[in-house]
């Protein structure tokens, strides 16, 4: 017999329009087959584009899901995470077709994770736990990392309060074709996260 357990998730649904910012937030209760990793996104994904306005081009909506957060300041962090990410993505020019399938994104985030949680001696990062401050010395083994990959026209830096990135963090943003680039960040202790696909700031950079 299949063991079942019963799970709480947050959907946290961001509809930015010309007009303002929006924000809604659901609780979805439901069952998770145990072991299975299954996850209602395919779910709250219908929901977030039910929020497009029809007819509008200019809405752009970002869904963050998350299992219920252990504190009330894990919660708000997690928040304030997707909110930088939802107004960084606004900000930025479309991505051209055919770039999501560039794995450039995920090879940085594989040598990432690889150098700074499996270093010779054994594992050094925890999920779930508490990530450690990144310093300067930090940001350099990043970026030196990212250009032993042969990507020449990167940003690397401690994360700011503008950046899609949490407090604390490494931010990078490497610039893959002529008007996209993969952005992510490394959290010292938890480890790298996958690196988006995204297009350009109105700069024309990758980071602003």
């Amino acid at each position: 017999m299949t063991e079942a357990a019963f799970f709480v998730s947050r959907a946290i649904v961001r509809c930015l329009q010309p007009s303002g910012f929006r924000l809604v937030a659901v609780s979805i209760r439901g069952w998770q087959l145990a072991g299975a990793g299954l996850v209602v996104l395919a779910l709250v994904a219908a929901g977030a584009f039910a929020l497009r306005p029809r007819g509008s081009t200019e809405a752009v909506v970002s869904t963050c899901l998350r299992l219920e957060a252990s504190d009330e300041q894990q919660a708000a962090a997690e928040e304030a995470l997707c909110d930088r990410r939802a107004l960084d993505e606004a900000r930025r020019a479309p991505v051209p077709a055919g770039a999501v399938q560039d794995s450039s994104a995920t090879d940085i985030y594989k040598a990432l994770n690889k150098a700074i949680c499996h270093p010779p001696g054994g594992s050094i990062c925890r999920r779930g736990s508490r990530p450690q401050p990144a310093t300067d010395a930090d940001v350099g083994v990043v970026r030196q990392i990212i250009a032993d990959l042969r990507f020449g026209d990167a940003v690397v830096r401690l994360s700011g309060p503008g950046d899609p990135a949490p407090d604390g963090a490494v931010v990078y943003g490497v610039r893959l074709g002529g008007s996209y680039c993969a952005v992510s960040y490394v959290q010292m202790g938890v480890g790298a996260y996958p690196g988006d696909v995204r297009g350009l700031l109105p700069n024309g950079q990758c980071l602003a």
